[in-house]
């Protein structure tokens, strides 16, 4: 069977036309889930930037944390070296100024020494022998405990602390409600 020219131009033409129409249904679809996409993309930006932001909060939160603990303990550090070098320079101050006492006794007693005046040697010895015997008696030595210089009771230990750090990780919603 043949049909006539016409019905086959007119058979044609109004499959093509169906065909385009169902193109550009398709395409409207298609510019639609693309917008979507679109949108979807922005979005997944927006949540991406606000988790990111929150995270870094966070972080610097638990940052605050330590570095305020280690400001105070560290100052603890300090004080007690403070403390420490207190006493010991004080110690030198004493000892110092006993060496220059003891130093200026000896030298007049070496001067004293040269006396050619009997009477004279007799008469200052005695004040002199009292002032040596009281600086001899009266020093008494402090010595510092060994070990006064050793700080390593300010050691710490963070390797549980670490351990935990490094756990630190994302958790699902349903985690938190089990918790």
């Amino acid at each position: 069977q043949v049909a006539p020219l016409t019905h086959v131009f007119q058979r044609q033409k109004s499959e093509l036309s169906d065909g385009i129409a169902i193109l550009v249904g398709s395409n409207d679809r298609v510019q639609g889930v693309i917008s979507q996409l679109e949108d979807t993309c922005k979005t997944i930006e927006e949540c991406c930037r606000k988790q990111k932001q929150e995270l870094c909060e966070k972080f610097d939160y638990l940052y605050g944390i330590l570095e305020e603990r280690k400001n105070e303990m560290t100052q603890v550090i300090t004080r007690t070296q403070e403390e420490k070098l207190e006493h010991v320079r004080a110690l030198i101050k004493k000892y110092s100024d006993h060496l220059e006492n003891v130093s200026k006794l000896v030298e007049s007693g070496i001067q004293f020494m040269d006396e050619p005046e009997m009477a004279v040697f007799l008469q200052n010895a005695k004040t002199l022998l009292q002032k040596i015997s009281e600086a001899s008696k009266a020093f008494q030595m402090e010595k510092i405990e060994h070990g006064y210089e050793n700080m390593n009771h300010f050691t710490v230990n963070l390797n549980r602390e670490e351990k935990i750090i490094r756990e630190i990780d994302f958790y699902r919603e349903d985690e938190d409600e089990e918790e």
